[in-house]
């Protein structure tokens, strides 16, 4: 207290001031973190949802299988030839990998089709595809955060995906 009262009111004003300024900023901040954390969770469930309805759609084709109308080759044929079509967003897409990690369809570079993309890494070398099959293999499910770049871009853009 004798430190504040040794001060000049002039610099006790700004030092109220000051601190003032700090609370406000930390508020700010805080909430701009907040704001951020809602809008990326909001990311990952919409992720989730289209990606659950993808399998829904895969799991009509199979239910088909078991009941006959489709053998096992047509089913999956025709499931890959429906994902291959579908887009959402800013032309975002789906695409199917296994375990191995190998490209089964990939409906924008079909170069990478039945590739070993096990070694792809993101420019922060991030193999994605090897971890996307980890987070599969060890909790059945999960979101992974890469670098990518989006269609007719060149520069990559962060995305994260349910795999």
């Amino acid at each position: 207290m004798k430190i504040l009262r040794s001060l000049s009111i002039a610099k006790r004003l700004y030092l109220n001031l000051l601190v003032l300024a700090v609370g406000l900023l930390t508020v700010t901040l805080l909430m701009l973190w907040l704001f951020y954390q809602g809008l990326m969770d909001e990311k990952r469930a919409q992720a989730q949802y289209q990606v659950e309805s993808i399998v829904s759609l895969t799991e009509s084709y199979y239910r088909q299988q078991q009941a006959g109308t489709l053998s096992q080759a047509q089913a999956q044929q025709q499931a890959l030839n429906a994902i291959n079509q579908i887009r959402y967003g800013d032309n975002d897409y789906f695409w199917i990998t296994d375990y191995q990690p190998r490209m089964v369809l990939h409906p924008m570079n079909s170069k990478l089709n039945g590739q070993d993309v096990s070694n792809y890494s993101d420019p922060n070398g991030k193999a994605l595809f090897s971890e996307m099959a980890n987070v599969v293999r060890d909790s059945d499910q999960g979101f992974v955060n890469y670098l990518w770049p989006k269609p007719e871009h060149a520069q990559p853009v962060a995305k994260v995906s349910y795999v």
